[in-house]
């Protein structure tokens, strides 16, 4: 019986390690991604109030991430939080850079996620350079569709 708990003991510390590895990761992801939204054009002519709760916002995702244990779950809330984060701040930029009074409402360009971008691959790897060429045609080909329909493409 020992034995099973050393063991036992020993795998929750394996876990433990692998969850932490992947919070700092996901973490990490999250306010590089941050930064980007801090990059684009118009965002340092957003009120300091609206930066402010920005970073609040993102000090909160970083602690939720902390928080929990279930690495799906994580990585999934570290996509979801990006992508509200993006939608929200590009609306305020719109709004800041809207001259007051200005009859034209403002409205945003739908967007679409890189991963929702189906590329109709007729393979589920790439194993050949001619492959990777393939499949890099057939991207641009529906990335350049997307942007056509009127939409955006979040990275």
């Amino acid at each position: 019986m020992q034995g099973v708990k050393t063991k036992l003991d020993s795998l929750k510390g394996k876990v433990d390690e692998v969850v932490a590895r992947e919070r700092q990761a996901v973490e990490t992801t999250l306010l590089e991604k941050v930064e980007k939204l801090k990059a684009i054009d118009g965002f340092d002519k957003l009120p300091a109030e609206c930066k402010t709760k920005l970073e609040q916002e993102v000090s909160q995702s970083v602690d939720y991430i902390k928080s929990h244990a279930s690495i799906p779950v994580v990585r999934e809330y570290e996509k979801k939080v990006y992508g509200d984060l993006l939608k929200r701040v590009d609306e305020k930029i719109q709004k800041a850079t809207t001259a007051p009074g200005d009859p034209v409402a403002v409205k945003t360009r739908p967007s679409v996620t890189l991963t929702s971008i189906d590329t109709n691959f007729s393979q589920p790897w790439l194993t050949t350079e001619e492959e990777v060429e393939q499949y890099i045609a057939q991207l641009k080909q529906s990335l350049l569709k997307a942007l056509q329909e009127g939409k955006r493409i979040q990275l």
